[in-house]
């Protein structure tokens, strides 16, 4: 039996073109490396800084910066596995192309490895594996203990970052994206779940690997699942409106989107002209035909006419028109006995004006009553405050007489009638002076009052309304 001891040796840029860049341990050899040894910047096609078939210990040993396609740092040959103990030492910043960027070992081994007290940190390797399988838990606990730390990519060594091999592909990471697309209906309101889209493969034929509807908002969420982080990047799909409800035209694009993965997240790339934005147009069951009063022709020919569609003049209207304009060419031609026949070209595309409806606003009055104890209830006496869901004040409004109030939508009513109302209920009049019989004395004035006005209580708007002719009889009067 060979035994090595290596003590603050440093092993820096060597390399082998099959295995152990710095150090090769032959079968049924002991390896001892301690006090600040170094392994650094070595390369193997296994096991870049050591690769054993033997029993390895390493105390307090450095191994950074070490490259090999399997076992970036430290390689256990599974073919005669002897225990490999890592204590108080440091695995930085190797990596592997494949498996085990600080230490590869078989997973029939793994009770063979044990790590106390050790920090790995961004050591790298070509995917990343799951946390570990419950089986080796208890070895897990067992082998690995102390105060090790792990590279940033998971919170544990069997991550193939730092510790992985044969037998550990059941560790990768399975991995979800949403992919989203927005829903952009025209000429109705947006109806949840109405419209059904797909998420396929290029394939042939295509693969749909999700499907999802639009929520009251127009988003759909295309849930891409259980992505293997072993599988080849990127990956590349399309998504497409599939259904929808009767009278929707349906978007037929398909929207290119790019899935590539960076570590443990997936990231989705769009097509430049997606955010992937659907767009549908409502359209009715059948078409509105329009037709022009027949017109006759008596000379053979060609006759272009232009057909557009009219500005809509309708005060208030919804609807706004369609700018396209359509080109017919009517054809006349004479038979031998010089009867004419026309036919109508429509060219490309036969015409079809689409136009869109914006829904009306709705309008409500928000209505309260007041009541007064101990005395009558004076007009105008009370100011209320209409606030939204975040506390800003948006309307205000007064008491009437009847006890009731309301919001500004009918707020002009309601000051014109105060104002008038202010200017002739309760009003002193002086009518003209007339003599009394007494020379160089003035009549006393008069006083007249015009009595108030009582409104019917069923109905805030007609009481208003009555208010106002009547106030307006009142200060003509006056």
């Amino acid at each position: 039996m060979a035994i090595g001891i290596i003590t603050r040796a440093v092993f820096d840029q060597n390399a082998a073109s099959n295995r152990g860049g710095g150090i090769f341990v032959a079968p049924n050899s002991v390896l001892t490396m301690n006090t600040d040894a170094t392994l650094h910047g070595n390369t193997a096609e296994l096991g870049g800084g050591i690769y054993t078939l033997g029993e390895a210990t390493l105390t307090s040993v450095h191994v950074t910066e070490n490259h090999a396609d399997n076992g970036g740092g430290v390689y256990q040959d599974a073919s005669n596995a002897q225990t490999l103990t890592i204590s108080a030492s440091e695995f930085y910043s190797n990596s592997a192309s494949m498996d085990g960027g600080a230490i590869w070992i078989d997973h029939d081994n793994i009770e063979k490895l044990s790590v106390i007290d050790s920090a790995f940190d961004f050591n790298t390797a070509s995917v990343g594996y799951t946390e570990h399988q419950d089986a080796d838990d208890t070895t897990y606990d067992t082998n690995i203990a102390g105060n090790t730390s792990w590279s940033d990519r998971y919170t544990q060594g069997y991550n193939n970052y730092d510790i992985g091999g044969r037998g550990m592909e059941g560790y990768n990471i399975s991995m979800s994206v949403d992919v989203i697309v927005t829903k952009n209906p025209v000429g109705s309101l947006m109806q949840e779940g109405a419209f059904t889209f797909g998420l396929f493969t290029y394939d042939e034929p295509p693969d749909m690997v999700a499907t999802a509807t639009n929520d009251a908002n127009g988003y759909v969420r295309l849930p891409l699942e259980n992505i293997d982080s072993r599988e080849e990047f990127p990956k590349n799909y399309y998504i497409q409106e599939i259904s929808g409800p009767p009278g929707w035209d349906l978007d037929t694009e398909q929207y290119p989107v790019s899935i590539d993965v960076n570590g443990d997240v997936l990231h989705v790339q769009y097509d430049d002209r997606v955010s992937a934005n659907a767009v549908n147009t409502m359209q009715t069951d059948t078409c509105g035909l329009i037709e022009f009063p027949e017109l006759t022709f008596t000379e053979p020919g060609s006759y272009v006419y232009t057909i557009k569609e009219e500005p809509d003049t309708t005060p208030g209207s919804n609807w706004s028109q369609d700018p396209k304009e359509y080109t017919v060419t009517i054809h006349v031609e004479a038979d031998e006995s010089g009867n004419m026949h026309a036919v109508a070209d429509y060219g490309d595309e036969f015409p079809t004006f689409v136009d869109t409806y914006t829904g009306k606003n709705a309008k409500i009055i928000i209505s309260a009553c007041k009541t007064a104890v101990g005395a009558s209830l004076p007009d105008g006496k009370f100011e209320f405050a209409l606030y939204d869901e975040d506390g800003t004040q948006i309307d205000t409004a007064w008491n009437d007489p009847a006890a009731a109030i309301t919001t500004r939508s009918a707020q002009t009513l309601v000051d014109l009638t105060r104002q008038r109302r202010a200017a002739c209920l309760g009003k002193e009049i002086v009518p003209r002076e007339k003599p009394t019989g007494k020379r160089g004395k003035k009549p006393k004035p008069t006083r007249r009052y015009v009595k108030a006005v009582e409104f019917d209580p069923d109905s805030m708007l007609r009481r208003l309304r009555k208010l106002e002719d009547k106030v307006t009889k009142c200060t003509m009067q006056a």
